[in-house]
C-alpha cells in the first residue's frame, strides 16, 4: 500500500514538474536551446514574476554563462508599442539560466523578444504566449477566496473611469452655472426700473 502511494506522488511530482517545463517554449537558434516563458506559472496580473530565459547547447546540454552583459528581453503586451526591459540576472546554481524581474499589470498575451549575442551567433528571437508556448497573464479573480476583489490594475481602471466621469460632470456643473449666472444677469437687465 506504501509503496503505491510513494509510485502515486512520484509521478505526480513528475507530472508537475513536466507541466512548467511544457509552459516554455523552446527553440533551437544555432548551436544553442532557448526556452523562454515566465518563471512562475501560471502567470497572475499584479504578482512579482519573471521572465525566464534558459540558453544551452543544444549538443552537450550545458548551460551558457556570462550573458546578462550581452542579451536583453524586450517585453510588450498585446499590440501596444510600449515596451519594457527587464534587467537580466543569473540564477545561482543553475547555469545558463537568467530571470529579468517583472510585474505583469494586465491580463492578456505578452511578447518576450531575446536580444543581443549569445557567445559569437547574434540573436533576434520574439516568443509569444499562445497555445503551445507559453502561457498568457491571467486575471486573479478565479483565484482569490472567500471575496473577488479583482487586481490592482482592474481597479485603477475602474478609478481612472470614474475621474474621468466625474470630470465630466464638473465640466457640465461648471457651465450650467455660467449659463444660470448669465441668465440671472439678463433677466435682472430686463426687469422695469432696474438698470
Amino acid at each position: 500500500m506504501r509503496q503505491g502511494l510513494a509510485l502515486v506522488a512520484a509521478v505526480m511530482l513528475a507530472l508537475s514538474g513536466s507541466t512548467v517545463a511544457l509552459a516554455h517554449e523552446q527553440r533551437q537558434v544555432g548551436k544553442y536551446t532557448l526556452e523562454v516563458g515566465w518563471h512562475d506559472e501560471p502567470a497572475i496580473e499584479g504578482i512579482m514574476n519573471a521572465v525566464e530565459v534558459e540558453v544551452h547547447e543544444t549538443a552537450s546540454g550545458k548551460g551558457v554563462e556570462g550573458l546578462t552583459r550581452t542579451l536583453r528581453v524586450v517585453v510588450s503586451y498585446g499590440g501596444l508599442a510600449q515596451t519594457f526591459e527587464p534587467t537580466l540576472r543569473a540564477v545561482g546554481g543553475e547555469p545558463g539560466s537568467y530571470l529579468g524581474d517583472l510585474i505583469p499589470t494586465a491580463p492578456g498575451d505578452y511578447t518576450f523578444r531575446v536580444v543581443g549575442t549569445i557567445e559569437e551567433l547574434k540573436v533576434d528571437e520574439r516568443f509569444e504566449s499562445g497555445p503551445g508556448r507559453f502561457d498568457p497573464v491571467r486575471s486573479p479573480d478565479a483565484l482569490q477566496f472567500p471575496d473577488r476583489v479583482g487586481s490592482a490594475g482592474a481597479l485603477a481602471r475602474e478609478i481612472r473611469a470614474l475621474n474621468d466621469q466625474l470630470q465630466f460632470w464638473r465640466l457640465v456643473t461648471v457651465g450650467a452655472v455660467a449659463i444660470a449666472l448669465v441668465a440671472t444677469g439678463v433677466a435682472l437687465t430686463l426687469v422695469p426700473g432696474r438698470r
